[in-house]
């Protein structure tokens, strides 16, 4: 029991280093496809990438720099798409109005197609803003949501929260307030984490406008009392006058109208260009309330340094012109409780169900990407399971291999054993029964070296079956242990004593053989010399290191040599077989 213990444990050790080894070649073969893969990744045109270093800080350089590179005719693909984008973001970034979003379309398609997360993100907020400008909202909506889900899947935080800012921006000229603040708290979220200050600050300010929108006025101006401390702002005219700017509306809002007007004055000090036609409303509604038709000259003054455009069918700039300031005022809030008009009623449907289509198409998309993930982890089971099948299989083939030459070795030891034992007995017979000296020398030069032999194959398989002999470097031990022993029975010396003494006791008749069979190798003689010792065909396979079925064609080969002679002595020869 002890030895086949220890038998599997020393097999199950060979088999985990077989798992092993075959999962270090899988691993090896991974990361050789994986750096193939790598590989193929697309170079992009130096000077390409030198334009692209300039577009934030120098759009218009960039704009020259585009404008007078040129393709060449093998540029790659990739090139191809890289300059369209870049095109695209120059002209975006002077101010350069397009409403055809072909060039940057191709781009966009180009760079999903190779999963290029960082440029499809980017490639789909230009094409949002193009299509925005054309006045495309739901299409303009489709790429700013598809350009978010891409940026945020590929961790690209920059061209999330421009994404998200577009979303804000449509979902503003909607008047759809609860969608600006979610936008507007995901586009900070992004810039948050790509750590540019310029845009935290502007993503800070467009989250006021977003409360302020959805008239939360106290947290719009909780914000901006948090953005107005930042250090980052201080020497931002611009950002100061629109802070004020919006201040002055959230103000307004909760009826604070001193403080509104205070704001407005600021704002106008910092840049009276700033305020626009909905800011003189603003100013407007807030002199009414303090000081009705008696406008204090200070503030007419800030009024005249609006500018606006004033059309004949607005009712409020017509009141106002005729100094009926109440009507005016209840005229602006009846636009603004019916500012959702026919449409806006028509953009607000066209973006949601454009909007929704995406949704839907996004959810079958995953839905059929979850499925073949499962149908991959599927296929990964069955290779494990036909991995760990076929490792079983060699496992169990090898602890066959394994058992079949312990029961070998077993095997060869018993009969190495049982037949010196015999040739022992033999000699101490002879012994016993030598009247001469002679016989008597030879019977104990005989004994002596069987009794050696036998007791280091005794002490050898006693060893064996306590388990000494078990793993594979010990079984390769009790081979070498038996073939030294065996190797005796070769030696020149050891057996020209041997077969003196088997001569002997036979009276000659192995000298006889000899002298009648010649022409034999010695091979064949030493053959018989073993047939007469009474060696079994096991032993005689240990031996000569042959299988037990060659040995019986030799056996079989010699004793039909020896019937098909004429010899007086035949018979004697044939009963060792």
């Amino acid at each position: 029991m002890r030895f086949k213990m220890q038998f599997h444990k020393t097999v199950m050790k060979s088999y985990f280093r077989y798992i092993y080894k075959l999962m270090s070649s899988a691993s090896m073969a991974a990361l050789i496809v994986l750096s193939l893969v790598m590989g193929c990744k697309e170079r992009v045109d130096p000077k390409l990438s030198e334009i692209d270093s300039k577009m934030e800080e120098h759009p218009d350089s960039a704009l020259m720099l585009l404008d007078s590179y040129h393709l060449s005719a093998n540029a790659s693909d990739y090139d191809r798409a890289y300059y369209g984008m870049l095109l695209t973001h120059a002209r975006y970034k002077n101010f350069i109005d397009e409403t055809n979003d072909s060039l940057i379309s191709a781009s966009a398609e180009y760079f999903l197609k190779h999963d290029c997360k960082e440029q499809a993100s980017r490639s789909l907020f230009l094409k949002g803003m193009i299509q925005r400008s054309a006045n495309s909202l739901g299409e303009s909506a489709v790429s700013f949501s598809k350009g978010l889900d891409i940026a945020k899947a590929g961790k690209q935080y920059m061209w999330a929260g421009q994404c998200a800012r577009g979303l804000r921006m449509i979902y503003e000229s909607l008047h759809d307030g609860s969608a600006q603040v979610k936008y507007a708290c995901e586009s900070r979220k992004a810039f948050l984490k790509c750590k540019d200050k310029s845009w935290q600050d502007y993503s800070e300010y467009e989250l006021a406008i977003a409360l302020n929108n959805n008239c939360k006025y106290e947290e719009a101006l909780s914000v901006l009392d948090s953005l107005d401390k930042q250090c980052s702002i201080k020497s931002d005219t611009l950002m100061l006058t629109q802070i004020a700017q919006l201040r002055g509306m959230a103000l307004l809002g909760l009826g604070k109208y001193e403080e509104s007007l205070k704001n407005y004055e600021y704002s106008c000090e910092l840049n009276h260009e700033i305020l626009c036609e909905k800011d003189f409303r603003n100013i407007r509604i807030a002199l009414y309330n303090l000081y009705g038709d008696s406008i204090p000259e200070n503030y007419l003054l800030l009024l005249n340094n609006i500018e606006i455009k004033n059309t004949p069918t607005d009712a409020y700039d017509v009141l106002v012109n005729e100094g009926d300031y109440k009507k005016a005022y209840e005229s602006l809030e009846r636009y603004k409780d019916e500012q959702d008009s026919v449409l806006s009623i028509i953009f607000k449907n066209n973006v949601s169900e454009s909007v929704n289509q995406y949704e839907t198409i996004k959810s079958i998309l995953a839905a059929q990407k979850l499925r073949n993930e499962r149908l991959s982890y599927c296929f990964i089971f069955l290779l494990i399971l036909m991995i760990g099948i076929f490792s079983y299989w060699r496992y169990r083939e090898k602890i066959h291999k394994e058992e079949s030459k312990r029961l070998k070795i077993e095997a060869d030891m018993e009969s190495l054993r049982s037949d010196l034992m015999s040739q022992l007995d033999s000699a101490k017979k002879e012994l016993k029964n030598a009247s001469k000296e002679s016989e008597c020398e030879k019977a104990i030069g005989f004994e002596k070296i069987i009794r050696q032999r036998y007791a280091e194959a005794n002490q050898l398989c006693d060893d064996y079956y306590q388990g000494c002999g078990i793993s594979k470097n010990k079984s390769n031990d009790v081979d070498a242990k038996i073939n030294s022993i065996i190797a005796e029975f070769k030696d020149n010396e050891s057996m020209y004593k041997i077969a003196e003494y088997v001569d002997g006791k036979s009276g000659g008749l192995y000298s006889s053989f000899k002298k009648d069979f010649f022409h034999l190798s010695s091979e064949c003689h030493r053959l018989f010399l073993y047939l007469m010792l009474g060696f079994s065909a096991r032993t005689l396979s240990v031996i000569i290191g042959q299988s037990i079925n060659a040995i019986y064609i030799k056996k079989s080969r010699l004793k039909s040599k020896i019937t098909q002679s004429d010899l007086s002595l035949k018979d004697e020869y044939l009963k060792f077989f």
